[in-house]
């Protein structure tokens, strides 16, 4: 971080000032801990257990850019790991059909941004005079997937199948991944919300982009 700094600051007080009047978001973090975890063949049972360690990793790295000077930081939890590809493949739930995965996954998603939440308000009886903002991607990402037809998605299609990949129900193959010789990419992206069975398209980050920072970072900013 402070290499970052270094290259922006004439000296200590221009940091400061700029760290005082910067907006600071930390994350999301967690979701490749755990898709990793589950593409070595651990269990959602297994996985579950790994969100203490996870969100106490994120509360440090917040304590970290507080310590350094931020005042106003907003810490976004996961987005619903059952509408991924990714980690629908990976997900090694016994004789459980692809809709049970997908509520394992969404359930933790869940659990993580829960746990982060109660952290989160803890942390802020620390720190009273630092505005510390929960980032909720979850609701955004279920509202997009919502109103996917009217804001220009495929609603013909299940909108977990990815633009770029190749292999079963939803064109992903962990071992022949998007970028790989050989593994197409849809003619309308737009159309799609996945775009490689770990991220979004273009077209949906920008959607929650936009919904972001209508309510949550214009908010943050007036208040200021």
């Amino acid at each position: 971080m402070w290499s970052h700094f270094n290259s922006i600051c004439y000296n200590d007080q221009d940091c400061a000032d700029k760290l005082k009047n910067s907006l600071f978001i930390v994350g999301e973090i967690g979701s490749n801990d755990y898709y990793y975890a589950l593409s070595q063949g651990k269990t959602i049972e297994d996985v579950n257990s790994m969100v203490f360690d996870v969100v106490q990793a994120i509360i440090e790295g917040v304590r970290r850019v507080i310590q350094n000077g931020a005042t106003k930081i907003i810490v976004p939890g996961t987005f619903s790991f059952g509408h991924f590809p990714a980690y629908i493949t990976a997900c090694q739930a016994k004789n459980s059909a692809a809709y049970r995965k997908q509520r394992l996954l969404n359930n933790l998603s869940l659990y993580h941004n829960d746990e982060l939440k109660k952290r989160l308000q803890l942390l802020k009886q620390d720190y009273k005079n630092i505005t510390i903002f929960y980032g909720d991607y979850y609701n955004a990402f279920n509202r997009l997937l919502q109103n996917a037809p009217r804001v220009g998605f495929n609603g013909t299609s299940d909108l977990r199948k990815a633009c770029c990949g190749a292999g079963g129900r939803f064109s992903f193959n962990p071992n022949k991944m998007c970028g790989a010789r050989g593994v197409p990419v849809c003619a309308n992206p737009d159309g799609y919300v996945i775009w490689d069975g770990f991220n979004l398209t273009q077209k949906a980050y920008r959607i929650l982009a936009r919904w972001f920072f209508q309510s949550t970072i214009s908010p943050l900013i007036n208040s200021s």
